[in-house]
This record gives structure tokens, sequence and C-alpha cells, in this order.
């Protein structure tokens, strides 16, 4: 049985993760602050990592570091919170491989798990010997692993290295953001084409002289991306509405076909710690905010937000990613309305999952 370490500080989240990896024939180890993942990792010996950046009194960022350092090809999914693209951004510059914003999908998670496994050592041996490309002043070395431009040695993550490598095999084409997810990521989930976005843009960065008029990696709009001369780069794709119902039924659903004949008791079980989790969560912040703890404020937010998602608390995510994106911006001063907010929404959520639970 293949074993995934899964680390984050948010129980709800942990549960949820391992009971999907167990269903999907996976053996979850599980941790919930940077220590225990440490300890894990060196002597359990997993193959593939679930990261959240987020953790109690450490960065998930340099635990990703530290990973890679130590065995440079295991995947690491890391999960960020929605919106938050420094994480994303950061992460995938020290190595990640992917990345899943909160909230997401339950079947996403499995499929990005078993993508990511298939990308492993064993499918790289198997495969004929690539071949030095060159196109203009970029070159890239694929035996050394090693782009250059105009002779200059470009710093790249295995990422970035993957996306051009795969754009300069099909120079002057059109390469599609589904064809790229496959290609570079190893799935075809279509949600997940903001990852295509946030390492095309890290990766222009370093190869482009402007990178605001890039010459050689051009985005089409709506369509992917292409290895190209001069080009104009792509306006921004608008962020979605958030929704109105205090609970996602989508979620709820996924959650039920996902249990299966097992019937309503695992979901209750979820519900009534996230219920009870929240209530920590929630004096948390209140007491940040009082002691004017910004950075303790924006993490617990952080965890209730990740928790409220996994169990379809929509309204209770959205409220507290406004108030962790205040809490970053240190503007403690337009929190107190929205953290005022987050217990009725807690009360409109119990009252309208309640009779969701009600089923054999």
């Amino acid at each position: 049985m293949q074993r995934i370490l899964v680390v984050d500080d948010d129980r709800v989240q942990v549960d949820v993760v391992s009971f999907l990896l167990v269903r999907a024939g996976f053996e979850p180890i599980t941790a919930f602050d940077a220590e225990t993942a440490r300890d894990l990792f060196e002597h359990q010996s997993p193959l593939l990592v679930i990261l959240d950046v987020q953790l109690p009194r450490a960065d998930g960022r340099d635990l990703l570091r530290e990973f890679k350092q130590k065995r440079p090809q295991i995947p690491i999914l890391m999960l960020t919170a929605l919106g938050a693209e420094d994480d994303r951004v950061h992460g995938l510059e020290l190595g990640a491989d992917d990345y899943l914003a909160k909230p997401f999908g339950y079947r996403e998670l499995i499929a990005r798990v078993r993508a990511l496994l298939r990308r492993g050592p064993s499918e790289t041996r198997e495969r004929v010997l690539p071949r030095r490309l060159e196109l203009g002043p970029v070159v890239l070395d694929p035996m050394i692993h090693e782009v250059t431009r105009d002779g200059q040695v470009l710093d790249l993550s295995p990422t970035e290295f993957r996306l051009l490598h795969t754009l300069m095999e099909h120079p002057n084409e059109l390469v599609t953001t589904r064809a790229l997810l496959q290609q570079v990521w190893g799935h075809q989930d279509m949600t997940a084409r903001n990852v295509v976005r946030v390492t095309a843009s890290r990766l222009r960065a370093k190869l482009e002289l402007d990178p605001a008029h890039p010459q050689f990696l051009q985005t089409v709009s709506g369509e992917g991306l292409m290895f190209r001369g001069q080009s104009k780069p792509a306006p921004p794709a608008a962020a979605p509405p958030l929704p109105d119902g205090p609970v996602a039924t989508e979620v709820v659903a996924e959650l039920r076909e996902l249990m299966g004949q097992m019937g309503s008791q695992p979901l209750q079980h979820l519900v009534e710690v996230f219920l009870q989790s929240s209530k920590n969560h929630l004096q948390g912040m209140r007491t940040a905010l009082a002691e004017k703890h910004a950075d303790e404020l924006a993490r617990e937010a952080h965890r209730l937000r990740g928790a409220s998602a996994s169990v379809g608390a929509q309204r209770v995510s959205g409220v507290c990613g406004t108030i962790e994106e205040r809490a970053k911006a240190g503007d403690l001063s337009a929190v107190k309305a929205p953290l005022d907010q987050l217990e009725p929404e807690l009360q409109a959520f119990e009252q309208a999952i309640g009779p969701m639970l009600d089923w054999n």
C-alpha cells in the first residue's frame, strides 16, 4: 500500500483527506505540526506529501524546502488558501509539484495524488533520452537539467523546467491548458488551470528581460501558452462570485457519495467536530484581535477557513477569507465587522446542515 504523509493543523481537513485516501487504497500518515511531520518523513518514508503551507509555529514552505532537499524526487502537493497567490508562487518556486486551493473537490484531490504518483522516478527511467533544445538565445538541456539564456544559467524550479520543456518541444505552436496540465502535472482537471498561469508567470519573470512585455512566453487568452517571439500578456481572469447559501450542497452530496453505504454517521461526526473546533477558532480570533496579534488572527482565520470548506460551510469560509486577508494586511480596524458576522454564519450553517444529515 502506498504511504502518503498528510501535514495540516486542521483536524477536520486531515480527517476528511485521510478517509478519502483510505477509500482510494492509500495508507495515510498524519502530522498536525512541523516537528511530527519531519519525524514521519524521516522514519516512515512516504511516497508523496500533502502539505498545508500554514502550520502552527512553522512555515509550511520551510518544510517543503527541507523535504525537497532531502528527497528531491518526492512529489509534494501543496494546499493553499483560495487567493493566496504569494504562497502558491513561492511554493512552486521551492519545488512543489502541484497545488490545490481550499476549498477543493475530493475527487480532484485523489486524481492529483494518483497523477503525481504516476509521474515518479520509474516513469522517468522508462523514457527515451531527451534531446537538447535551442531556440534563439534560450537553450534547454534536459540531460543536465539546465536552461540558459544568452549563456546565463536560469534558476528554475522542477515544475518551471517541465513547463518550459513542454513548450519548447512545440515552438510557435499553441499548447492548450488541458494539454499542459496533462504533460506537466499529470492530470486534465481544468478547475486547476490557475496552476498553469501561476507557474507561467514565475517562469516569465526569470526568462524574459521585460516580463510585462514578454518576447518568448506568450499567453493565448482562454486557450493556453505558446513559446515564440513578441507577445502581449493576457489580462488576469476575473474572480468568481462568492456563493450565497450557508451550505455548499455539492460538497455535502460529494461526501455522501464518497462515503457510500456507511450512512450518515461519519458525516454527522465530521460536522460535530467542525462545530466544536469552530468555537475554539472563533475564540482564538477574538483573543488575537483584542491583543492586536495580526499574524495569529490570520492563522486562526486560515484554519477555520479550511475546516469550513471541508464540510461545505461556504459562507463561513468566505467570511474567514475576508478576516484572513485583512489581518495579513495589518488592517485590524476592518476585522471587527466580519468577525462579528462569523457566529451568526456558523449558526445558519448548523441549522441548514441539520436536515441534510438525516438520511439513510
